[in-house]
């Protein structure tokens, strides 16, 4: 939301709809793509609730199985690509392009501090 707002919630449903308030505004800054959106949305969390709201098991159980089968090149899941559940595979996607955008960031982010250190 642009500029200071007090925002209230009566429950977790009104904290997800402002949740996704915050999503849609962050993707439709600068052209940004989902996953910018969603590193976006992520650090605005702390301004108006606690992180903890949005820590569930299963979707860390999901960052736990990408992170396993990326460093040991073993896939997600017994046998092969088609016996892999759809829905993983679109978790996968946007896990893989959030830590994709979040990396390029940094580079760019340690590009221009490099530029204004010379």
């Amino acid at each position: 939301m642009q500029g200071q707002v007090n925002v209230s919630f009566k429950d977790y449903n009104d904290l997800e709809a402002y949740l996704l308030q915050v999503y849609d505004e962050a993707l439709d800054y600068k052209n940004n793509t989902e996953s910018g959106a969603i590193l976006d949305t992520f650090a605005q969390i702390p301004f108006f609730c606690n992180i903890n709201n949005f820590l569930y098991t299963k979707f860390q159980r999901d960052l736990q199985r990408y992170s396993y089968s990326q460093d040991t090149g073993t896939p997600p899941y017994q046998g092969g690509y088609g016996s892999t559940p759809k829905l993983w595979v679109q978790k996968y996607s946007i896990i893989k392009g959030v830590i994709n955008t979040h990396q390029n960031r940094e580079v760019k982010k340690r590009g221009r501090k490099t530029k204004t250190n010379h």
